[in-house]
């Protein structure tokens, strides 16, 4: 099977995602242990990982989640009746929303508000991080929906 460029640009920038969810396990890990550390070697760095279990969990399994979007959405490109031009857009609209969301999740770490809003909201105040955090979620979140109901529409007809 061969693989279009627009499809290697989602599987290339999924995989980078993947890996920042990879390493966000390791801040998950540093931030419920209480110190950094790299098993097997027998060295410890006494520092608190700032966050919380909850966020670095977000960090780590929603950008891993978000990874397997972009692939999935790669392969779904062989189904469905797409120019080239609009295949390439809907590549960058992919990459933009998988990036979005990892700066998404990394931003909230640090925002009271848990990157949810631009300003202060039930879970907290607002800060810098949390818009950080909001923009490129919100905008993602909208590009998403456009592409997945705009696929929906592009899906080739099935052989009897």
């Amino acid at each position: 099977m061969t693989i279009t460029k627009p499809q290697k640009r989602m599987v290339q920038h999924g995989l980078a995602v993947l890996l920042v969810g990879l390493i966000g396990g390791f801040f998950l890990a540093w931030f419920v242990a209480g110190s950094v550390y790299f098993p097997p070697i027998p060295f410890t760095i006494d520092y608190q990982v700032p966050g919380s279990a909850s966020s670095w969990r977000a960090v780590h399994t929603g950008n891993i989640m978000n990874a397997i979007l972009a692939l999935v959405l790669a392969m779904v490109f062989n189904w469905c009746d797409l120019t080239e031009r609009i295949a390439n857009r809907i590549s960058w609209l992919v990459v933009s929303v998988i990036w979005g969301n990892a700066i998404f999740y990394i931003g909230a770490v640090f925002a009271p508000n848990h990157g949810l809003s631009l300003g202060d909201n039930a879970a907290g105040e607002g800060n810098l991080a949390g818009i950080i955090a909001f923009v490129p979620a919100i905008v993602a979140a909208y590009f998403l929906i456009g592409v997945v109901i705009f696929l929906m529409t592009k899906l080739k007809k099935a052989e009897e």
